[in-house]
């Protein structure tokens, strides 16, 4: 009988501790963040611009200038949203010294005041490499707006890490995909080709990569019917908040789904939804700017909301001559 107790309190207390002990936490990789920092201080942008992939795969930075005549510089990442932007802001912006007249941030839908969305796995990855030791918070609004899972209480998770991925280990098993494939070249040839191919430039148009969880209000699953600028939930009043402490002028730039710019019906509660929102920055004396579809054809679209390679100095061009003077303006 002793025995038995023996071995079951054996058993859970292996239970407990081996994860603890064998997890791989994903290290903060400070190098990526002062690598954004030293680029923004060699730079020192007058405008700078903030997105993912619907700013990058619209703007070419080097026309833009030249149409402009100002110093721009751009801030984005694949799949980012409202926490990559916040830590822009906080970790990489001011932490530069720099202090761009305008700040401009892409954004679609509901994505502003959807704390919660690209948080977790690959991309709560990225997000580590922003952040600090401690951010207090991120942490605070994340925890009220992630649901825990099988009811674990956040100490729990926090010790167990469920909510990330073991970067590690998924560094190593690209690295051995790598390293088994096509031998005659060199591993950062093969990196290169594989971003390359996989790159939003050369995917099928059929295709709808970043939109196929997050797109338009149809079918939008991050709840597009409650607008919330809540501190404690959302990072956009954090945003604002440090664009004010930045003394930079913040503007937001509406890029329209597929739905908007082909005029069909909208869901009430995204009308209602992006009326509050506009409401709440006009009362935050931040600018909103909305893209012109009017004036975009529909060939310049490759995937899903994204602007062909082919049309993006079109667009960049068209772009300028639309939000100049709203720009120029708020000086």
């Amino acid at each position: 009988m002793r025995s038995g107790l023996i071995q079951l309190a054996l058993f859970l207390a292996i239970t407990a501790t081996v994860p603890l002990l064998l997890r791989l936490e994903g290290v903060y990789n400070h190098q990526h963040k002062i690598g954004l920092v030293d680029r923004l201080r060699r730079e020192n942008p007058e405008i700078l611009l903030i997105g993912n992939s619907m700013l990058y795969t619209r703007i070419d930075i080097d026309e833009l200038q030249k149409i402009s005549g100002k110093r721009i510089s751009q801030l984005a990442k694949g799949g980012g949203a409202s926490a990559c932007w916040y830590l822009y802001l906080k970790n990489i912006v001011a932490q530069s010294g720099i202090q761009p007249e305008q700040v401009v941030i892409f954004f679609r839908d509901t994505i502003l005041t959807s704390a919660e969305y690209r948080t977790e796995g690959q991309y709560g990855d990225y997000l580590k490499r922003l952040q600090e030791k401690e951010e207090p918070v991120m942490n605070q609004i994340l925890e009220s707006r992630r649901k825990s899972p099988f009811g674990l209480s956040s100490v729990v998770r926090t010790a167990y890490k469920i909510d990330s991925r073991p970067h590690i280990i998924q560094s190593s098993i690209h690295d051995l995909a790598l390293d088994i494939t096509k031998i005659d070249l060199s591993k950062k040839k093969r990196k290169e080709g594989m971003n390359t191919r996989f790159s939003v430039d050369n995917l099928r148009r059929d295709l709808a990569l970043e939109n196929a969880d997050y797109n338009t209000p149809e079918i939008m699953n991050v709840e597009p019917q409650q607008f919330t600028p809540a501190p404690g939930s959302s990072f956009l009043p954090h945003i604002i908040d440090l664009a004010d402490k930045l003394n930079t002028k913040l503007s937001f730039y509406q890029v329209k789904n597929a739905f908007e710019r082909t005029q069909r019906p909208l869901q009430e509660s995204y009308i209602h939804y992006l009326r509050k929102l506009k409401d709440y920055l006009k009362s935050r004396n931040v600018l909103v700017l909305e893209e012109s579809v009017k004036d975009i054809p529909e060939d310049w679209f490759a995937e899903g909301d994204h602007i062909s390679k082919d049309h993006r100095l079109e667009y960049t061009r068209l772009f300028w001559s639309h939000i100049k003077d709203s720009i120029l303006a708020t000086k």
